[in-house]
């Protein structure tokens, strides 16, 4: 994985995160 990848990874957990 890519740092790019995990970068992702990590926004798209926090949005959940946020969204929820």
């Amino acid at each position: 994985m890519t740092d790019a990848k995990v970068e992702q990874a990590r926004e798209w957990t926090r949005a959940e995160v946020e969204a929820a």
